[in-house]
């Protein structure tokens, strides 16, 4: 689970449990050991490079946290409603492509 809850400001972005990649913020460095690869917060957050390739963890921003910790398989370094927000992109594709086949079975 995050260690306290997300900080404020500048860095209010940039929480992910730990530091998202890519997050840079003017006069904060950012980790060493993040940025050498030496430290990732889950073994999925390993894919968590802002393209969409990692899987968000839905356990990790609710209350209780992720219980399977560095060990999860899934993403702890995507932002809070990572995990909604790519189903309903995901619903919008299906309910655009489900419609224009229609559209395309009617004209023909």
């Amino acid at each position: 689970p995050p260690p306290g809850p997300p900080p404020t400001g500048p860095l209010a972005s940039c929480w992910g449990g730990l530091w998202a990649a890519k997050c840079e913020v003017p006069g904060q460095p950012t980790p060493p050991n993040f940025t050498d690869g030496e430290f990732l917060p889950s073994k999925g957050s390993a894919l968590h490079d802002g393209t969409g390739r990692c899987s968000p963890c839905a356990w990790f921003w609710k209350a209780k946290g992720c219980s399977t910790g560095a060990e999860c398989t899934y993403c702890h370094l995507c932002p809070v409603g990572e995990l909604k927000r790519r189903k309903k992109a995901k619903i919008g594709a299906l309910r655009r492509a489900e419609a224009e086949a229609k559209l395309a079975m009617r004209d023909a």
